[in-house]
């Protein structure tokens, strides 16, 4: 049963609490009752009750002192609180100390009971995870994979993410706020489903570089992983530079003991869970400019400037597509466009696979420097028409050209009033 207190300094209020509601008959064992805020926390050391309802313009003292003290303590109890309508603003600081109901004085049996029972499934459930928590514990390897994959899966998918689930996930790994995230994203080529020998092998290429990874299966023939990195030191620094020799482990593994190609797409690293979904997006991203080039199979997001002696970068007038972007003008962004096509034309080497590269860059540029807006990929694109992707499926220079256009002017409408000037050393040359 839920044990609960009750604590008010008005006897009539008091005694109708402990003596005209069905207590028993709602699960709630009453252990003990108070007229201030002293004699309530020495019930509540004494007893540790589930709930406690409570007043807060108690004499000797009042009911917000009586909750910081137990908060104090460490004890976990929920409080209800009642309260007159000229306490509201202490009723608000109440919720400091770990208030879950506030009712108004007069308060009627209904709202009670439904307050009480509100708290009393609240805190069955979180008994019920904590003991799940502990079987965990008991077997942490397999349970605890389990638990760091669903979330993960999860925040990739953009699924909502309990706060419960988040803090099981944290006490289980020793991951805090101030762990870092990375994105691998490994497309086996010619491949429906990855088979279990191929996905050990890949989770034993990162355990070998000491890599914190969890396995992701995303698509077809596609597998993502998602690193943690715990330190901000020199550590941090090594499985950093570690990232290039165990993808490139990956990549030959793959051909000499399964005779099978890949392309390999890195993120950023990114700090907090909530990174995740954009890491995820990043490695994407990265994935696509493998196939532009050949025997590049390995790309970082964070290296995606081309070096190419074939063509001359028509970048040259990404200050003035930034500037247009960046105040919302669609019709200048489209002129600015205009401009750099005219320019590539010029260069007379404008096949498709050439033509699909800059154009990728061209977008990479424009997401990169309306971010500080706070404008972020997932509220620009939706998934069908991420335009990195659909100018990657194209099969004519027309078709391309079609989709920077529609991504650049959605970008700039999308920014709308954002009015933002680039500052001189920010971009490229005019």
């Amino acid at each position: 049963m839920i044990k609960m207190a009750l604590i008010d300094d008005e006897q009539s209020v008091l005694e109708w609490l402990e003596k005209s509601l069905p207590w028993e008959q709602c699960g709630v064992n009453l252990v003990g009752t108070a007229e201030n805020g002293k004699q309530g926390l020495d019930i509540i050391q004494k007893e540790m009750p589930d709930i406690v309802i409570t007043s807060i313009d108690m004499p000797i003292m009042d009911g917000l002192e009586m909750m910081e003290k137990a908060v104090g303590m460490g004890i976990d109890t929920k409080f209800i609180v009642l309260s007159g309508y000229n306490e509201f603003e202490n009723a608000q600081e109440a919720i400091r100390y770990g208030v879950k109901e506030y009712l108004p004085k007069p308060v009627t049996e209904e709202q009670i009971l439904e307050a009480v029972k509100r708290v009393s499934c609240r805190i069955e459930e979180s008994k019920r995870r904590m003991e799940w928590v502990k079987e965990m514990c008991q077997e942490p390897h397999q349970d605890q994979d389990m638990l760091t994959i669903g979330l993960f899966q999860q925040l990739i998918m953009q699924i909502p993410v309990q706060d419960e689930v988040i803090q099981d996930y944290r006490k289980l790994t020793g991951h805090g706020e101030r762990t870092k995230y990375q994105v691998i994203l490994i497309r086996v080529e010619e491949q429906e489903a990855l088979s279990d020998p191929i996905v050990r092998m890949i989770e034993e290429c990162f355990r070998k570089y000491h890599f914190d990874a969890a396995a992701v299966n995303y698509l077809p023939g596609e597998i993502m992983l998602v690193i943690s990195y715990l330190a901000d030191n020199l550590l941090y620094i090594i499985l950093n530079e570690n990232m290039k020799k165990v993808t490139k482990m990956v990549s030959d593994r793959l051909e000499k003991e399964f005779q099978l190609s890949c392309t390999i797409g890195i993120s950023e690293i990114q700090k907090g869970l909530e990174s995740v979904y954009g890491c995820a997006n990043q490695a994407k991203n990265a994935l696509v400019f493998t196939t532009l080039e050949e025997n590049h199979n390995i790309v970082s997001i964070s290296n995606l400037m081309f070096e190419d002696e074939q063509y001359h970068s028509p970048i040259k007038r990404e200050r003035q597509l930034l500037n247009a972007l960046k105040s919302g003008d669609a019709d200048e962004a489209e002129n600015v466009l205009d401009l750099i096509y005219e320019e590539f034309s010029e260069q007379k080497k404008n096949s498709l696979s050439i033509n699909k590269k800059i154009c990728t860059e061209l977008i990479v540029v424009c997401i990169k420097g309306i971010y500080p807006l706070g404008m972020c990929l997932n509220e620009l694109f939706q998934t069908e028409d991420d335009p990195i992707y659909l100018i990657h499926d194209q099969k004519s220079i027309t078709d391309v050209k079609k989709i920077v256009y529609r991504a650049v002017r959605q970008m700039a409408e999308c920014i709308g009033d954002k009015k933002c000037e680039v500052p001189e050393n920010d971009a490229g040359n005019k």
